[in-house]
């Protein structure tokens, strides 16, 4: 049985917060409304994959590579804190302010996000702006640690952008999902002004590296971050990757 998606905006509040399995809401609202689209398409060309980010990403890369019996949690934690750092050196060249949102509940005080992004100018921290928080957010991040192309991954993610366009009324919103291997990009846009209806949006499956193993950090150790960049890392992505974090507030 399919849902028509041409409801109100309470009404589909409503259907949202009840329908908390990701897999039951791919199949009911996503499977007969998911596009594809080239993520090339939507970003500018920022050209900030430097010196500095490369060695950002091969400490990110070093530390994920060397960690034992790594879970999702730990994933989800190096990840973060490595897109904290890259916002950071990116400093006025980002709009963008990362937020760690796994632990808080900061869609309508029920669903967790693992990481959100909000404009810089948007304060945050007390009690009230952790409440309205879902009004403000601009994109989501998930992290797992299996196959990101999962229906239950891709409704996961796609249940947040399309519970926050609703909230926010908005017409479209983006958001990535990641292994930490291969990074997904999504959005979901308003079909019409006045109608609750919606399509969504996945793109290609990107790989974020080339071959690369724990026996690599010992034998990598004396190349430069230029060699190890030709040697292991997929620039193409990473350039896309980049470019999304670095756009400008049209975009967002």
């Amino acid at each position: 049985m399919k849902i028509t998606q041409e409801l109100s905006s309470s009404s589909m509040i409503n259907i949202l917060t009840i329908l908390s399995d990701h897999g039951a809401f791919y199949n009911l609202l996503v499977v007969d409304h998911l596009q594809s689209f080239d993520i090339n398409n939507v970003l500018n060309d920022n050209n900030y994959l430097n010196e500095n980010t490369i060695e950002l990403i091969r400490i990110y890369i070093n530390n994920v590579s060397s960690m034992s019996n790594t879970n999702e949690q730990q994933i989800k934690s190096t990840f973060q804190d490595f897109v904290l750092n890259l916002l950071n050196a990116f400093n006025d060249r980002t709009l963008l302010k990362y937020l760690d949102t796994h632990a808080s509940h900061s869609v309508i005080n029920k669903f967790r996000p693992d990481c959100c992004f909000l404009l810089k100018n948007v304060n945050n921290g007390t009690d009230r702006e952790d409440e309205c928080l879902q009004d403000f957010i601009v994109c989501v991040g998930e992290f797992k640690k299996s196959d990101v192309s999962s229906e239950a991954s891709i409704g996961q993610i796609l249940y947040y952008l399309h519970l926050l366009s609703v909230i926010q009324n908005r017409k479209k919103i983006y958001s990535f999902l990641t292994n930490g291997k291969q990074i997904s990009f999504f959005y979901v846009e308003k079909k019409g002004e006045w109608k609750e209806s919606y399509n969504f949006y996945k793109s290609q499956d990107l790989y974020m590296f080339n071959e690369y193993s724990k026996e690599s950090l010992s034998s990598d150790m004396m190349i430069t971050n230029e060699e190890w960049k030709n040697k292991h890392l997929n620039e193409v992505t990473w350039k896309i990757f980049i470019n999304f974090l670095t756009m400008n507030d049209e975009f967002y």
